[in-house]
């Protein structure tokens, strides 16, 4: 089980073409409430926790993720 989530999540992963196009579609036309949350969530602005912005896991885009807490 944690093979086939560090495949679909992890750092070796290989994304397909057709999603980072999609992905940076995505994050050139955000909403304005989109760009209000990831003013918010940057460089560990809220509680110090490291968001990270659009991550592939298998064949989705999820808009954001937590990457560290420190």
């Amino acid at each position: 089980m944690r093979a086939e989530i560090a495949k679909l999540a992890g750092s070796n992963r290989q994304i397909p073409k057709v999603l980072l196009e999609r992905a940076r579609k995505l994050r050139k036309k955000q909403t304005p409430a989109e760009e209000i949350l990831w003013e918010c969530l940057r460089n560990r602005c809220f509680l110090n926790t490291k968001f990270r912005r659009q991550h592939n896991i298998g064949r989705y885009i999820t808009d954001l993720i937590v990457t560290k807490n420190y």
